[in-house]
């Protein structure tokens, strides 16, 4: 037995301009300032890939800066995975709500 989804009411909660509902436009901004985070994410990544790969082929760098934004790049990926965690923790607790 399959549970049907709510159905919105139409024309509740309408911004009067576009006819989109707020709960859609909340779900864009919300989608795009994650997109955004995801691509700042594998942005910060970069200067210690290529300094990886530098050091592979036997080039000089500036080791400082390439410890730098090594530990940078760690602090970006444990942050990510703490608000990863939440998020779901978040949604676990939605999906015990009762109805």
């Amino acid at each position: 037995m399959a549970i049907e989804p709510i159905k919105p009411i139409s024309g509740m909660l309408s911004d009067g301009i576009t006819g989109n509902t707020k709960s859609s436009v909340n779900n864009n901004l919300f989608s795009e300032a994650l997109n955004k985070a995801i691509l700042n994410i594998e942005a910060s990544g970069t200067p210690t890939d290529i300094d990886t790969a530098k050091i592979l082929a036997g080039q000089d760098i500036n080791l400082d800066e390439f410890l730098i934004n090594l530990q940078k790049a760690e602090m970006t990926l444990d942050l990510t995975l703490q608000v990863r965690d939440k998020i779901i923790e978040a949604y676990k607790e939605i999906m015990r709500m009762q109805i």
